[in-house]
């Protein structure tokens, strides 16, 4: 059996303050308990999907805008490269050119005639001639 010590005195005892303070700690875990289910329940703690899509949702607007700041970069850089347009000129006119006809594939050489190997006059059997 262990023997405990008052926090107040430093006895071997039970006394009244040391109670009153672990009375008091479990009051006041009771009461964050209270407070935390009513915020739940009110909804005012966001869920974890709920947070889940706010990321979503600004992470998208981030990439939109991303973009569309490229894309004004873009026309940026394209309008500062191209050549001022006289006054009063037509648009320049555009002319579709066909596709080159591609050339034709060479044709394969031809095999070379073969002539068929000469047969030896003396060809002897072996222990294998008996497997064909």
């Amino acid at each position: 059996m262990t023997t405990r010590y008052c926090p107040e005195c430093a006895t071997p005892h039970e006394c009244e303050a040391a109670e009153n303070a672990a009375r008091l700690e479990l009051a006041r875990i009771e009461a964050n308990r209270d407070i935390e289910i009513a915020r739940l329940r009110s909804g005012e703690v966001k869920t974890e999907a709920a947070a889940a899509v706010e990321i979503a949702e600004s992470e998208a607007v981030a990439i939109a805008a991303r973009a569309e700041g490229e894309a004004d970069g873009m026309e940026t850089v394209l309008d500062a490269g191209a050549p001022p347009a006289p006054d009063g000129a037509e648009p320049p006119v555009i002319v579709d050119m066909p596709e080159p006809e591609p050339e034709p594939e060479p044709e394969p050489p031809a095999p070379p005639e073969s002539e068929p190997p000469a047969e030896s006059e003396s060809k002897r059997a072996g222990w294998w001639d008996g497997y064909r």
